[in-house]
């Protein structure tokens, strides 16, 4: 096997051009990841449980939660695109490094990365994201066409302006 590795994006990190931005803003090499597809986790259900003082809103994550699917995107990271990625969600500090099992392509694929935040980070009641955040989470549901009951969902969570 490569040295590469499998990476499930869910939330903002759907978004290419807002990945280069903040790679621009901090100064880290851009990536642009391999065999992109549509993929979803089982038995997860996506929320917003914490503050972002650098998006200055509510940020997505994902909590363990039967009967639900979290819809996004399984790629392919170099080990020095998965250094980056890793500074970008703020691991280990912020978000916790899961191995999860994806479902993409009528396949299951297993050992990807995705991550979640610190259970001691998570806050129990809903934390709105701001319109643009969720946009970005809408604008690739729909581009990437996720399921129709699934962007509805991302539509049912209010935003903070």
């Amino acid at each position: 096997m490569s040295d590469n590795f499998f990476y499930f994006a869910y939330g903002s990190n759907l978004d290419f051009t807002d990945l280069r931005l903040w790679c621009e803003y901090h100064k880290e090499p851009p990536f642009y990841p391999a065999n992109v597809r549509k993929a979803f986790l089982l038995d997860y259900r996506l929320v917003f449980n914490f503050f972002d003082e650098y998006r200055v809103c509510g940020i997505a994550d994902v909590v363990k939660e039967k009967g639900y699917s979290v819809y996004g995107l399984i790629m392919e990271l170099s080990a020095n695109q998965l250094i980056t990625l890793r500074r970008k969600e703020g691991y280990p500090d912020l978000y916790s490094e899961l191995k999860v099992g994806i479902e993409s392509e009528g396949s299951i694929i297993k050992d990807v990365i995705t991550y979640s935040l610190r259970d001691e980070l998570k806050s129990a009641s809903y934390i709105a994201p701001s319109r643009y955040y969720r946009q970005l989470i809408l604008s690739n549901a729909r581009k990437y066409k996720f399921p129709e009951d699934y962007i509805k969902y991302i539509l049912s969570n209010e935003t903070r302006d």
